[in-house]
C-alpha cells in the first residue's frame, strides 16, 4: 500500500529538497512535481512509485531505520478456518493478544480480531450464536505480508490500516508484528 500522494510534499520538505531536486532524482519534470503536489494532476502509479522510492531511500539513509527482522515475534498464534469462535477467544485471552491470523495449511487466508467479534455482537450476534460459528464465517481479510527487510516507516503505514502484519521469509510466514510492537521501540 502506497502512502497518500499528499504526503510527498511534506516528506520532500522534511528532507530539505526543492521540487527541482526531487524531479531530477525521480526522473520527472519540476512542473510535474508542482502539479502533483497542488493536486492539479493525477499521476500514474509508476511515477508516484518512483518518487516515493527515492524519498524512502533518502529517509532510510537519514535515519538508521529499524527493519522488520528486528521487530517481529517468531511465535505466531493462529487459527484454521475450521476452528470455532470460542477457541479464537480463548487463544486471545491466554496469550493477551487482540488479533489472530487465519491459515489454510501454510497459506494465510484471513484474520480474526477482538474488534471484529465485538462488532458482530453489537450488530445482534449473541454469544450462543457466535459459540456455534466457525472462524471462516466471521474472518476478515488476511494481514499484509512483508519481508524481513521492510523498514519501520512502511510497517507503521501498514499498521494504520491493519491490526498486524505478517513477516515472510523464504516463502513461509516466519513472524508477526502488531501495533504494540511498534510502540515498544519508543525509548
Amino acid at each position: 500500500m502506497l502512502p497518500e500522494i499528499k504526503s510527498i510534499k511534506n516528506r520532500r520538505k522534511l528532507l530539505g529538497l526543492t521540487q527541482k531536486d526531487l524531479a531530477k532524482q525521480a526522473g520527472v519534470s519540476q512542473s510535474f512535481i508542482a502539479k502533483m503536489e497542488s493536486g492539479r494532476i493525477n499521476p500514474s502509479y509508476n511515477h508516484v512509485k518512483q518518487i516515493l522510492d527515492f524519498l524512502e531511500s533518502l529517509e532510510s539513509i537519514e535515519r538508521e531505520e529499524l527493519r522488520a527482522r528486528e521487530l517481529y515475534h517468531k511465535r505466531v498464534f493462529s487459527l484454521s478456518t475450521y476452528d470455532r469462535i470460542p477457541y479464537a477467544v480463548e487463544l486471545m485471552r491466554k496469550h493477551e493478544i487482540s488479533q489472530l491470523p487465519v491459515f489454510r495449511g501454510k497459506m494465510p487466508v484471513g484474520s480474526v480480531t477482538e474488534k471484529g467479534i465485538v462488532d458482530l455482537m453489537s450488530r445482534g450476534h449473541d454469544s450462543k450464536k457466535l459459540s456455534r460459528m466457525r472462524v471462516a464465517e466471521i474472518m476478515d481479510e488476511s494481514f499484509p505480508i512483508i519481508s524481513q527487510e521492510t523498514p519501520l516507516s512502511v510497517i507503521s503505514s501498514l499498521l494504520q490500516h491493519n491490526p498486524a502484519v505478517l513477516l515472510s521469509r523464504e516463502g513461509d510466514i516466519a513472524g508477526i508484528i502488531t501495533k504494540a510492537d511498534i510502540i515498544k521501540v519508543i525509548k
